[in-house]
């Protein structure tokens, strides 16, 4: 208790006898239990948000998502290619014929089909390969799998009828899906 009744007279009469105090022998004695302690309180709390990082897979999705875009991201010459394609899906909208907009969403599903098979993704299908990404990458997953089953009731059905209002909303499915990907902007 000496001590810090001194460290307060120092701390009044001038500050740097303060700083020397609080680097004496004496002084370092006295704050040794106290810098264990939150040393210790420190590693404990930084143990915390690791565990809280990884649990909350916060950390695997930044580090998956920037693996990702590091190893998808399209050339330019690739990245014009793909908006003339997206261009052409977009204008057989404009028809006006039902066969248009039928083949503007097989296209689009095959360019979401291409895409997801050159990432990695594995299977026979657009389906199949849908199954293995997970929300984090595509957060419209779920909308994308409904539309890659209109798109099969589109072709295994002759007599399915598709209306313009139909064919956009599909289409913006597959874009959004595809923006996720980064493959289109």
């Amino acid at each position: 208790m000496g001590i810090l009744i001194k460290i307060f007279q120092a701390l009044e009469k001038d500050i740097s006898n303060f700083i020397n105090l609080l680097l004496s022998q004496q002084a370092q004695k006295i704050f040794l239990p106290l810098k264990i302690v939150l040393l210790v309180i420190s590693f404990y709390f930084i143990g915390f948000i690791i565990f809280v990082l990884v649990k909350t897979r916060y950390l695997e999705r930044l580090v998956i998502r920037d693996i990702i875009n590091f190893f998808t991201l399209p050339t330019l010459k690739e990245a014009k290619e793909l908006r003339k394609k997206w261009k052409s899906i977009s204008q057989k909208l404009e028809t006006g014929k039902e066969a248009d907009y039928k083949l503007a969403v097989i296209e689009a599903h095959k360019m979401m089909e291409e895409k997801l098979t050159e990432m990695g993704y594995e299977g026979e299908s657009l389906k199949e390969r849908l199954e293995k990404v997970s929300e984090e990458i595509m957060p419209n997953l779920k909308e994308v799998k409904k539309v890659a089953q209109i798109r099969d009731n589109i072709v295994y059905d002759p007599d399915y009828k598709l209306t313009l209002d139909e064919a956009k909303k599909i289409i913006e499915v597959f874009y959004e899906g595809l923006r996720y990907l980064y493959i289109v902007s």
